[in-house]
């Protein structure tokens, strides 16, 4: 079953990179303002703990939600918090980075993000009428590339390939996901 949904998000991602210019209208790809972004997908994680073997790798949902401001057309300023999580058997396991950095438009519609902070991981067990859990905090990093679609003035969709490394007390969780991306900009009317 995870191969077959790693195979469909493949093709999906395929589909939007392959998808002609013309798809995204005749909207420039201006980015002179404020701008958020929310995006949704699946990947993988893997745990590391010090000491002891690395585990395999699980699947599970990623999501990422970023606002950045330009200091020119290629180059913006961002907070950007990407973040992998998993639910089985009343138990929930989440890791995630919020940093600090930049993004990269160094052609049409192509997006380049990086940055470095503060690393999670969330472990929490539902039982019955007690909810356990247990937060470690450390260093973080967060990486991506997209391509935004312009299909409206303020308004670009694309796909997006995020990663992810939180490292807390005794050992570190790293991420990757694909997925689709939706970026509002707050452009100013020419």
């Amino acid at each position: 079953m995870h191969a077959l949904r790693t195979l469909v998000l493949a093709a999906l991602v395929t589909t939007l990179f392959a998808a002609s210019p013309a798809f995204a209208g005749t909207y420039p790809h201006n980015h002179n303002g404020w701008s958020i972004g929310l995006g949704i997908g699946g990947g993988s994680a893997g745990l590391s703990i010090d000491g002891g073997p690395d585990s395999d790798r699980e699947g599970g949902v990623t999501g990422n939600f970023r606002v950045g401001y330009p200091l020119n057309e290629q180059v913006s300023l961002a907070l950007e918090s990407n973040a992998w999580s998993k639910s089985e058997n009343d138990a929930t396991v989440t890791f995630s980075a919020t940093t600090i950095g930049a993004a990269f438009f160094p052609s049409e519609g192509l997006v380049l993000r990086g940055g470095v902070g503060f690393g999670n991981s969330r472990f929490s067990v539902d039982a019955g009428s007690v909810t356990v859990s247990s937060t470690e905090t450390g260093f973080g990093v967060n990486g991506g590339i997209g391509y935004e679609f312009r299909v409206a003035r303020t308004f670009a969709v694309g796909p997006q390939a995020d990663f992810g490394y939180a490292s807390f007390d005794g050992g570190s969780a790293n991420w990757f996901g694909l997925g689709l991306q939706g970026t509002w900009y707050f452009v100013p009317k020419n």
